[in-house]
């Protein structure tokens, strides 16, 4: 089972920097031919696939 999974099964809130920076990210993504075209609509869309794997980074656990 992946990280991410785990975290998504658990219901864990998503961390505000993740929020934050994925929101941004999306922004710049759009205003630059949107190639990610991120969605943040619900489970199993590419956007709320950035905020686990940015949850886990700010977790600790992503960081080399």
């Amino acid at each position: 089972m992946s990280e991410v999974v785990d975290r998504w099964e658990q219901d864990i809130p998503h961390d505000a920097r993740s929020v934050e920076l994925a929101k941004a990210i999306a922004d710049i993504d759009a205003r630059n031919d949107d190639y990610f075209d991120f969605k943040f609509g619900g489970d199993g869309d590419n956007g709320e696939e950035l905020l686990y794997i940015l949850d886990i980074y700010f977790a600790g656990r992503g960081t080399p």
